[in-house]
């Protein structure tokens, strides 16, 4: 795929290094997400994205905050707003854009 969906040519991107030197890029990405390191880390990206630190104070805190519109209640009640109730997801969607 080397176009959007617009016939735009899309950007050259490179990989990263650790990508350029495995020759089999998801058994790479298997092993470092059970690693160790991960293992011992878990517990803060479940609270990051799921727990104490996704909203509020202490999101703010731990520089874990998104656009107002990628909340999906705080997103419906947008939607609610510009009158977009009925038309379902993907009409929202068209209509917002």
């Amino acid at each position: 795929m080397s176009h959007r969906c617009c016939a735009q040519p899309l950007p050259l991107t490179i990989a990263p290094t650790f990508a350029c030197r495995s020759h089999r890029p998801a058994q790479h990405k298997q092993e470092a997400l059970e690693s160790p390191h991960v293992s011992a880390h878990l517990h803060k990206w479940v609270d990051l994205v799921f727990g104490r630190k996704a909203r509020g104070p202490r999101a703010e805190a731990a520089n874990n905050v998104f656009h107002y519109l990628t909340y999906d209640d705080v997103a419906q009640r947008f939607l609610d707003q510009v009158g977009t109730v009925g038309l379902g997801r993907r009409g929202a969607a068209d209509a917002f854009w």
